[in-house]
C-alpha cells in the first residue's frame, strides 16, 4: 500500500504540478513521524525518477547512495508515516 502511494504521488508530481522539488518536499514531509522516514521518501522518490533500468529495492538504493535497501524496506514496511494524507496530498496537485 505504501509503496503504491508514494508511486501514485510521483504520477502526480511529474505530469500535474510544475512545482519544484524542494516545495514538493517540504509540503510532503509533514506526513512523516521522523526524519528518517522523510529522508528515505524523498529519495524513494528520486530513485523512481532516476533512469535505473530496473526499479527494485537494490537498484533503487544504489542509485541514491545507499548501500542495501534496508531503509527503503523500512519505509515501506515499518515506519510510521500517514499514507491516507500523502493520498489527499497528491488528490490536491490535480
Amino acid at each position: 500500500m505504501k509503496a503504491f502511494t508514494l508511486t501514485r504521488l510521483l504520477f502526480y508530481y511529474q505530469f500535474h504540478t510544475s512545482r519544484t522539488l524542494p516545495t514538493f518536499q517540504q509540503k510532503l514531509g509533514k506526513n512523516f513521524a521522523r526524519a528518517e522516514a522523510r529522508r528515505a521518501a524523498f529519495d524513494y522518490i528520486q530513485a523512481l525518477l532516476s533512469q535505473v533500468e530496473r526499479k527494485n529495492g537494490w537498484q533503487m538504493a544504489e542509485q541514491v547512495g545507499y548501500a542495501n535497501p534496508y531503509r527503503f524496506q523500512h519505509l515501506l514496511g515499518r515506519a510510521q508515516w500517514n499514507a491516507d494524507a500523502v493520498v489527499a496530498f497528491g488528490g490536491s496537485m490535480q
